[in-house]
């Protein structure tokens, strides 16, 4: 999960790193922390960031297109 796939997400929601540390109830910190790329989020966290953010979980783990999870697509 990339730092900058969140700020996207959050702009597009036009929230700041307080208010979505808010609505998925963690300290502010934690939130910059994963945005900066020195912490991962639990599982649970994830899930939590994906329904404030409106994405699925797929979608917030996305880097550059390519997904994470899922089978490979056939070639």
């Amino acid at each position: 999960m990339s730092g900058s796939r969140i700020r996207e997400l959050m702009r597009r929601r036009s929230l700041n790193i307080t208010e979505l540390a808010k609505l998925v109830d963690v300290e502010r910190s934690h939130i910059s922390n994963i945005l900066a790329g020195r912490k991962k989020p639990s599982i649970d966290l994830a899930l939590r960031l994906s329904r404030v953010l409106g994405v699925t979980v797929n979608e917030l783990m996305r880097k550059d297109g390519f997904r994470t999870f899922g089978p490979r697509p056939r070639r």
